[in-house]
């Protein structure tokens, strides 16, 4: 931080000696002004900002009292030194009261004064730094829990200085590092990562101020004075914690903020580069690189491994860890982000669960913390132990009620699955039992076989969209499973009565009557 010096004196000559003289640069102090008397000072004030006045007591139009006592409503955060002579003591102790805190007396003794100065600055710096750190951390608590606005701005905007940057870092693998850890531990493990995170970005010239917004996940806001740093700097910060913590940390970081609308979308993006922790090869990158990687892929839904564990049977441990690595193999090379993985996983769970929910917990769920778990190794751990309760789960009922079990998976998986070009021997797959049994179990059920039963789902769904839908009546044969179009017609209206037209007709006209 550089000290914002503006003199006052109503005598130019003294103005230039005191700029001229005092050697301010190696006080880390810079002239940013001259002012004539107290209002001329203020006015400049209203442009410029100013850390120190140095200021004679008497001047004409505002003398050095007046501007003392507008300084300190005006600017409280401004620093003020008194100039006076031994006869105007008196108009120092008044302006004392008004708080400033130092005074000189003439002739001005230029060591003196460097020395005030220096101290002055000292205070100034802990002072800016205190109140910087403490609205920094305030700012990213808001960000953390996704307050859209701030209640000072403006003020964080000027304190900012050449800029700031958001850097994130995460214990990789950590809740497998960290499993024989007790909590008391892992706090002072976090606290000693915090401290030597700060510590090392202060030792390359970036003020940092960090927060945990997760247990595995640590946002540092730094500024600076000059540039950013590059890419080997982080690098080299991160050799150097390594040594000191017992873990390999992941670093991410936005680019540079001016601002707080700055910050606030830039930490959005830090938190979508972190992500890349999982599949990219460096330890140190950039956000907006990950970002950029993100927008190549598609994340679809793994819908052939759901089917493969539809069909695993007898609780064979060994195919379900077959399809579960190759699932997360899949995972891996397509670079899912394991946010994305988590909601798949969820989804696969729901779906294969559903028909036994009750008495099941599974690990995997919406709010799985993936800073935590934050591995394909660990988040297939968890969801491998998830399929191994499901599949003991699902024996306990067996025994109590297979048969029913059955068909009820049977008629689920024909229920979500009736548009795709579904035969009875696929049915018969899923729930492990011969095309014959099978036939046998939906007709004692239903009442009807496969082909009828698959029909009166297929038309269910036809009248739902020709009631709620404004698709052709083709593109509805589409999409409940019938290529052929005058087939579909045939079949709609021998359930029916009625010709798809005639039935939308009649809903419409309904529909309006009513």
């Amino acid at each position: 931080m550089s000290l914002k010096v503006l003199i006052v004196d109503d005598e130019p000559i003294i103005c230039q000696g005191l700029s001229r003289t005092v050697p301010w640069e190696d006080l880390g102090a810079e002239v940013v002004g001259e002012a004539y008397d107290g209002e001329e000072a203020l006015e400049f004030m209203d442009e410029e900002d100013v850390d120190l006045v140095l200021s004679d007591v008497r001047m004409p139009v505002m003398d050095g009292l007046e501007l003392a006592e507008q300084i300190r409503c005006q600017y409280p955060q401004t620093r003020m030194i008194i100039i006076s002579g031994y006869d105007e003591f008196d108009y120092a102790k008044r302006a004392m009261r008004q708080g400033v805190k130092d005074y000189l007396l003439k002739p001005v003794d230029i060591n003196e004064l460097m020395k005030l100065v220096e101290i002055t600055r000292d205070h100034l710096v802990k002072e800016k730094q205190d109140r910087l750190h403490l609205e920094l951390k305030q700012l990213l608590s808001s960000f953390a829990i996704g307050r859209e606005e701030y209640d000072d701005d403006e003020a964080i905007n000027k304190e900012l200085g050449a800029g700031c940057q958001l850097i994130a870092t995460e214990i990789q693998g950590f809740s497998e590092k960290t499993s024989a850890f007790s909590d008391k531990e892992i706090t002072q493990m976090k606290h000693e990562w915090l401290s030597l995170i700060e510590e090392e970005l202060e030792n390359v010239g970036m003020y940092a101020v960090s927060l945990f917004i997760e247990e595995n996940r640590l946002i540092t806001c730094c500024t600076f004075e000059k540039e950013q740093l590059e890419d080997d700097t982080y690098h080299r910060i991160l050799t150097r914690i390594k040594d000191k913590l017992p873990f390999q940390l992941f670093l991410c970081y936005a680019p540079v903020s001016k601002t707080v609308d700055d910050l606030r979308s830039h930490f959005q993006l830090l938190q979508k580069g972190m992500q890349g922790q999982v599949f990219v090869d460096v330890k140190v990158c950039k956000a907006v690189d990950v970002v950029n990687i993100l927008k190549q892929f598609t994340y679809e839904y793994p819908v052939t491994y759901e089917k493969e564990l539809n069909r695993v049977e007898d609780h064979d441990e060994e195919k379900l860890q077959q399809i579960t690595d190759r699932l997360f193999e899949t995972f891996r090379a397509n670079q899912w982000p394991l946010e994305s993985v988590v909601e798949a996983l969820v989804e696969i769970e729901n779906k294969i669960f559903k028909d036994f929910s009750e008495g099941l917990h599974g690990r995997i769920t919406k709010d799985v913390n993936v800073t935590v778990h934050n591995s394909y190794q660990q988040l297939s751990r968890l969801f491998m132990d998830d399929l191994k309760d499901f599949f003991s789960h699902q024996q306990v009922v067996m025994k109590k009620g297979g048969q029913r079990w059955l068909i009820k998976k049977a008629l689920a998986y024909i229920n979500e699955f009736y548009a795709q070009d579904l035969k009875a021997t696929e049915v018969a797959d899923v729930i492990n039992v011969s095309p014959n049994h099978f036939s046998q179990l939906i007709k004692k059920e239903t009442s009807k076989h496969f082909n009828d039963y698959l029909h009166d789902v297929r038309i269910r769904q036809a009248k739902l969209l020709l009631n709620e839908t404004s698709y052709r009546i083709y593109e509805v044969a589409e999409l409940v499973g019938y290529k052929d179009y005058k087939y579909f017609v045939q079949i709609f209206k021998k359930s029916t009565s009625l010709t798809p037209t005639q039935f939308r007709t009649l809903a419409d006209f309904t529909e309006g009557d009513g």
